[in-house]
């Protein structure tokens, strides 16, 4: 799911994630889901506070992909697009082990693998559930 969701998450279309994932009503992935925009907003405030990064001047359409949008809202700070890329790395670092360790137990359902010894396999440093 998450393959065939980049694309449209690249122009700001996440129904395929949220739904199809589905992370909505997800109790498993509802800590990434809260904390990622909280950091991703908090780093964004501080570095605009900071005057790092131009505030935002223009209104953009939505669709453009994030660090696209992020460029041409600044009027062209490349800053801008930096902190894009640096908010996208603090999203994956958030998301990555709860995803490994979902992605873990959806496997060993389909292998008839109990889902803790599976979830415990996905945090080690090998993976070991081939089919």
């Amino acid at each position: 799911m998450g393959r065939l969701g980049i694309v449209p998450s690249l122009f700001n279309v996440n129904e395929p994630i949220l739904f199809g994932l589905p992370i909505v009503l997800n109790p498993r992935l509802a800590i990434p889901f809260v904390l990622t925009p909280i950091l991703g907003a908090t780093v964004a405030f501080t570095a605009m506070s900071a005057g790092l990064v131009a505030r935002p001047r223009l209104d953009v359409l939505w669709t453009l992909p994030a660090p696209v949008g992020a460029f041409l809202s600044t009027g062209g700070d490349p800053a801008a697009l930096i902190l894009q890329l640096v908010n996208l790395a603090i999203g994956a670092v958030v998301w990555w082990p709860f995803l490994r360790r979902y992605d873990a137990s959806l496997l060993a359902r389909e292998g008839g693998i109990p889902p803790e010894a599976a979830e415990t396999e996905a945090v080690g440093p090998s993976i070991a559930l081939q089919p």
